[in-house]
């Protein structure tokens, strides 16, 4: 069993893929195998992956027909058999020391996840001037690397608005996502934002180390480049939906309350806004959003009533959120009780018959000190 399976994707990437699969190859680490999906590529894809996997023996790759980025991941863990999983988009890069540090750190800590940092590379100069606000997207300050649990790491994400949600920055145990029964929700894209959510939320142990690890390639023709649509809007509301139903039936998973409810939230903004303000009802393939999926959608969009799980979802949060109130109000109290005792107590000891003697005795002490600081002036 090697200790990283590496999962790659690869769907019309062959402009990219060979720089790709070079920077894994090329890993400190060799103890890897690496794990390609051809997604029913129409270019020279195939023909790569076919000239790796004879120049290399620890990649192996199959075809499938176009099912998406979550049905190709999924199809690659189960073809995969390292200790850890890591994911790699067929357009992006590895550090050469990446899967060794990672696993080191891992193994020391005993990890079910390991999240990391990436440095972000422009296929173009115009693409750099439009999409410059990603440049730092994946850059953290914050210093997250000593273990918790995942709801601990999710909260202190969050608050520290330093959460982020790609699946290629984490390194993965096999035994955990086999114990939690968690897979990529196929059909959809934005799958990363539920998978994170679910993956993390589970995690006994869970750590962030800030070192750029990964190197993500922003391009044209990408999910992230290619501006709002319906399909976007579609898969955020079904990660909404799913993470709805995530917290129901696993209420002891739930983080911090405002940690939730800020990640909750800014999964339904991005999918009002993946409309580029056009009213859904005039959306173009909204029709072929499935009829379950459109329900979640419009009460996102405030176009229908909200289903009984999101309402009641949004009551358990105010529930929480009132509770929480209610614990720090407590918390608060107990220590201002603790700041008056201990005011009374030194005002007792200053007006004690010890304490005046102790300052009469150090009191000429003192101002010979005084003195001798003013001579050495």
């Amino acid at each position: 069993m090697p200790i990283v399976s590496v999962i790659v994707p690869a769907f019309n990437a062959a402009p990219y893929l060979p720089e790709c699969l070079d920077s894994i190859l090329a890993q400190t680490e060799d103890d890897i195998e690496v794990v390609c999906i051809d997604d029913g590529s129409t270019d020279g894809t195939p023909q790569i992956l076919a000239e790796y996997a004879l120049r290399d023996g620890r990649l192996g790759w199959v075809s499938q027909e176009n099912r998406g980025l979550s049905e190709s991941r999924n199809r690659g863990i189960d073809l995969s058999s390292g200790k850890y999983l890591l994911f790699c988009d067929a357009d992006d890069m590895l550090k050469p020391d990446a899967v060794r540090a990672l696993v080191e750190m891992a193994e020391r800590e005993r990890l079910d996840i390991l999240f990391f940092g990436a440095e972000t590379v422009y296929a173009d100069e115009e693409l750099e001037r439009k999409w410059a606000r990603w440049r730092n997207l994946f850059v953290y300050s914050r210093d997250l690397s000593s273990p918790r649990s995942g709801k601990a790491l999710f909260s202190a994400m969050e608050q520290s608005r330093e959460y982020g949600v790609s699946a290629c920055l984490q390194l993965v145990r096999r035994r955990h996502l086999e114990d939690c029964g968690l897979r990529f929700y196929p059909g959809i894209i934005h799958e990363d934002d539920l998978f994170t959510f679910q993956n993390l939320l589970s995690a006994r142990r869970a750590a962030r180390v800030n070192d750029p690890w990964y190197v993500r390639r922003i391009r044209r023709g990408s999910i992230m480049t290619s501006g709002p649509r319906p399909e976007s809007a579609a898969g955020y509301a079904v990660c909404v939906r799913e993470m709805v139903r995530f917290i129901h039936d696993h209420p002891e998973k739930a983080p911090a309350v405002d940690a939730l409810a800020s990640v909750v939230r800014r999964t339904a903004n991005a999918c009002r806004s993946a409309l580029g303000g056009n009213p859904p009802e005039e959306s173009a393939g909204r029709e072929r959003t499935p009829p379950g999926d459109r329900l979640w959608l419009d009460a996102i969009l405030g176009t229908r009533a909200a289903p009984p799980e999101l309402t009641a979802f949004r009551e358990w949060m105010e529930k929480a959120n009132a509770s929480a109130i209610r614990d720090l109000r407590e918390e608060n109290a107990v220590l201002r009780r603790k700041l008056a005792s201990a005011e009374r107590t030194v005002r007792t000891l200053r007006r004690s018959l010890s304490f005046r003697i102790g300052w009469i005795l150090t009191r000429p002490l003192a101002l010979l000190a005084r003195l001798a600081r003013i001579g050495r002036t």
